[in-house]
């Protein structure tokens, strides 16, 4: 029985906090055709009041004529940091079983392609168009040349080299000229026809080019037979075909016509030098033959292009250097690393390239060369940090000493702390020392002690005064536009930091201020300060002289502000901004000051803002409170639960005022209220329906009509949902207020809100109130057997 009256009050519980978070919610509803039209209102009547912002300038710092040549003095650490250089070579890892045997040091970069492949990795889609002719083409089967004769003739031929590699000339019969080139064709036709005619002139054109098909095939990356334009060299054919594959050859290309060889072609003379060698006009059923790769040499470092090459079996080391380009000036060249197969096992060679023996060397298939920079180490340099015209480091020369370094002094900053700077000098251990030096007396007197001869990698730092030297400042608050702290210059006044603060503010108090200063074992001591005086009389007795760490205080005048300013918008004769006459001017004055309401205004659905009740909820932390207040409960594995906060508010619904506008405007005092700085009013137009929203068939607004009931525009909304609660149907009216009611509740009213809430629904979990009662039950009847048997 007290477990079901323990449900019992619990239910209820929930039931009262659920109702109490509509009705909160309710009280705050406004319905959407109001809501629409106050915002609208506000977004054009509440703009920002610029004309009443206190405008703010700055003034400039005061200038002692050091300032350009100031620089933040970082901090000189102990060790000298090298930037540091990106490493020029990588470790080629010898692993066997898994371990690390050897590494051997190699330049880079790891990655190699072979010389040449590049050209063709960059080629799109080959396309060989004709080009020009020039005296030099080859003259072939299918092509067609116009013959002109002029003088004593006058014939044009149009002539076609047919199957033989003939042309036939009326009257002169047939002459050859395949294999001739142009200028040789022209020489022979004139010879023919010199038998027939004379004086006369002679020109052959090339009208149209036969064109050839050729054979690509070995180690070419799409061999096949390929149509291409009567002038077509080898490297065309090269091209179109995609060049070598990985293991073509680019030095030992062949052509092949009517089974012989014609031409060798070497792509390197090609690339390297821009010439053609080799690289002869094509003719149809020619076979360019791509042959293997030949033996091949790694160069990589400091060289122009490192890359794969294929060399030849009489290349030197020195003619592989200079395929790759030659060496950077950064190349160590006279101590070169070459990887190389020996019989049947890998060794190391070191090679001097500046030696000509070394260069002559030939160079064998498989050598892998690294040409690794010089040394970066810098010998010979002094350097000099901190405040200098040009930090950095110098070149060292016997007998040099600190002056030099320096230049007399020349090379110091004004800044520069002149009593102590420190000379970091490395001992033949690689640890370091610090030598102090006296620049004051070494700029005074060169040959004084200080001045010590430097040797090769000292460093001089040379500090500012500020880093041993605090900056004094002083400090000012309260009424003026840039309140905070001060640099404290040399002779500054009263005057001076009001000034450097950029004013006084339109509120501040300046018959009175308060100069607060620090004397050392002593409280502080806090003195009054005639601002009007100090001021009109700068430098004078009352314009006191500022030490380091003086506060001054500028206070604000009693009771002085901007003025009120309230909002009313909607319907009204004279919409806008307002500012209060008095502290106890009330909404009615307000009203009557606008003009009254227009014809459309909606007085009942009136909406009062008052921004400040939504920051004093916040400030309050209701909702932290609240939230501390809900039931925990302890579930049944022992974890403590809260319920769900049913309390929802916002800021915002809380900073609206409900009122009573008919009663306000009647005279009624009680509802008249007091107006505050940021009140907000509006008043919209006459609605002209009643929204239903909740548990209904349709959510939305139905037209008002005079004296009907509630349930009238629930059975227009098309009736209850089985899931409503029709106990807890409330009405909120178009001024916030928020009415109980029932389906036969009459005086509903333009702007009106019928809410219909969601039956709440209880869920019993059967299985564990069951259980609850055997335990309960098992627990009476062992306590029961208990007491009998005492």
């Amino acid at each position: 029985m007290g477990f079901k009256i323990k449900n019992l009050i619990l239910f209820s519980i929930l039931v009262s906090v659920s109702l109490f978070s509509q009705l909160s919610s309710d009280t705050q509803w406004m319905s959407p055709e109001i809501q629409q039209q106050y915002e609208k209102y506000l977004k054009e009547q509440q703009a920002p009041m610029l004309s009443q912002q206190v405008p703010s300038y700055e003034t400039p710092p005061i200038y002692d004529g050091t300032d350009t040549l100031r620089f933040e003095q970082k901090e000189i650490r102990e060790e000298v940091v090298a930037e540091k250089i990106p490493e020029d070579f990588f470790f080629d890892r010898i692993i066997v079983d898994g371990d690390t045997v050897q590494s051997i040091r190699k330049a880079t970069p790891k990655d190699l392609k072979l010389f040449g492949s590049v050209f063709f990795d960059n080629l799109k889609t080959a396309t060989i168009t004709a080009s020009p002719v020039s005296n030099d083409y080859i003259l072939g089967i299918g092509d067609n040349i116009i013959v002109s004769l002029w003088g004593n003739v006058d014939f044009e031929y149009n002539l076609t080299v047919d199957r033989e590699g003939k042309i036939f000339i009326p009257r002169s019969g047939t002459i050859s000229v395949a294999g001739l080139n142009m200028d040789s064709a022209r020489n022979v036709i004139i010879k023919a026809l010199d038998k027939i005619y004379s004086d006369f002139e002679l020109d052959i054109t090339l009208s149209k080019m036969s064109g050839s098909t050729v054979f690509v095939v070995g180690e070419a990356r799409s061999p096949g037979t390929y149509s291409l334009p009567g002038m077509a060299h080898v490297i065309e054919a090269l091209m179109i075909s995609g060049g070598p594959n990985e293991f073509g050859s680019y030095r030992n290309i062949k052509v092949y016509r009517s089974g012989r060889l014609i031409s060798v072609f070497d792509m390197y003379d090609f690339f390297i030098e821009g010439k053609s060698k080799g690289g002869i006009q094509l003719a149809n059923g020619d076979i360019v033959l791509i042959p293997r790769l030949g033996p091949i040499v790694k160069v990589r470092g400091q060289v122009s292009h490192p890359a794969i090459y294929e060399i030849e079996d009489s290349t030197s080391l020195g003619e592989v250097l200079e395929l790759a380009g030659g060496p950077l000036p950064t190349a160590n060249i006279s101590s070169a690393m070459v990887d190389r197969i020996k019989g049947s096992n890998y060794g190391i060679v070191t090679v001097d390239f500046s030696d000509s023996v070394w260069c002559s060397k030939p160079a064998l298939d498989g050598d892998d060369i690294s040409v690794f920079s010089i040394e970066v180490y810098r010998y010979d340099i002094v350097t000099v940090q901190g405040q200098v015209v040009q930090p950095g480091a110098y070149g060292y020369f016997d007998s040099m000493r600190v002056s030099d370094l320096l230049e007399e002094g020349h090379q110091l900053l004004p800044d520069a702390y002149r009593n102590r700077a420190d000379l970091v000098r490395i001992l033949p251990d690689r640890s370091k020392s610090i030598i102090p030096l006296n620049l004051r007396r070494i700029i005074d007197d060169p040959n004084c002690q200080d001045n010590i001869y430097l040797q090769n990698e000292d460093l001089v730092v040379v500090y500012s005064i500020w880093d041993v030297t605090d900056r004094e400042f002083v400090s000012i608050y309260g009424a003026v536009r840039r309140p905070g702290e001060f640099e404290l210059y040399k002779n500054m006044h009263i005057s001076d930091i009001i000034f450097e603060s950029g004013g006084f503010t339109p509120s501040a108090f300046i018959e009175k201020a308060e100069l607060a200063r620090v004397r050392p074992g002593e409280p502080t001591k806090v003195t009054d300060i005639n601002l009007v005086k100090a001021l009109e009389n700068p430098k004078g007795p009352e314009d006191i002289l500022l030490r380091p760490y003086d506060v001054v205080f500028i206070r604000d005048v009693p009771g002085w502000k901007l003025q009120d300013i309230v909002t009313i918008v909607g319907e009204v004769e004279f919409p806008g901004k307002y500012a209060l006459r008095s502290q106890n001017e009330r909404l009615s004055d307000l009203i009557y000051r606008t003009g009254s309401f227009t014809d459309e205004a909606f007085i009942s659905g009136a909406v009062f803002i008052r921004p400040r009740l939504a920051d004093e909820i916040e400030n309050r932390n209701l909702r932290s409170i609240v939230q501390q207040t809900q039931e925990a409960v302890l579930d049944s594995e022992g974890n403590i639960v809260t319920s769900p906060f049913l309390f929802i508010y916002t800021p915002e619904q809380i900073a609206r005022i409900i009122l009573d506008m008919d009663r306000v405007v009647a005279g009624r005092l009680d509802e008249d209220i007091l107006l505050e700085d940021g009140d907000s009013i509006y008043i919209p137009k006459t609605p002209t329906g009643v929204n239903v929203i909740g548990m209904v068939a349709s959510n939305g607004t139905i037209r008002w009509v005079h004296g009907k009931r509630l349930n009238y525009y629930i059975d227009r909304a098309g009736g209850i949902t089985r899931n409503a609660d029709v106990s807890g149907i409330r009405v909120v009216k178009a001024n916030g207020k928020v009415i109980k009611a029932s389906l036969r509740t009459g005086n509903i009213e333009p702007g009106d809100a019928i809410i219909v809430p969601q039956r709440i629904k209880k869920k019993t979990d059967w299985i564990s109130t069951l259980g609850e009662t055997v335990s309960i039950i098992s627990s009476l009847a062992t306590t029961i057997y208990i007491l009998l048997k005492l």
